[in-house]
């Protein structure tokens, strides 16, 4: 996972009016879990992106120290987590892939070449980036 970093984007105007919090890129090595939300949600958990400050436990349940970490969540197609957790994962451990890996870029006016696209997704039962959280 060394070198792998991946991008989400929930900006849905293009490139040039992205907002704070619209995109973020994580270390693929700081992915920590992922699983499904509900039947069209996919959730991936991050570890805190925020420079500066650590993802330390601040809360503490039994002894066992709660780490806080990031969130995106995924729209996907109704019951199709598996699929999308293996085309993620086979991005993340392809040796042949490197540098940035668009997970979910959600555009709406993207021009490659001479096509426009509507969103750039690692699998085609991904429908949305419904949120990204950072942990403040």
């Amino acid at each position: 996972m060394e070198g792998k970093y991946l991008y989400f984007s929930k900006s849905i105007s293009g490139d040039s009016t992205y907002d704070a919090g619209d995109s973020i890129v994580y270390p693929a090595s700081s992915l920590r879990a992922i699983e499904p939300h509900n039947t069209t949600t996919l959730n991936l958990w991050f570890d805190h992106a925020i420079v500066g400050q650590a993802a330390d436990a601040d809360t503490f349940f039994e002894g066992q120290a709660v780490i806080k970490n990031d969130l995106i969540q995924l729209t996907i197609t109704a019951q199709t987590h598996k699929e999308v957790i293996t085309s993620i994962i086979n991005a993340i451990t392809n040796p042949s892939q490197t540098g940035l890996i668009t997970i979910a870029d959600q555009v709406t006016s993207h021009t490659i070449g001479t096509t426009t696209v509507t969103g750039l997704y690692i699998n085609s039962n991904i429908t949305a980036v419904a949120a990204i959280t950072r942990v403040s």
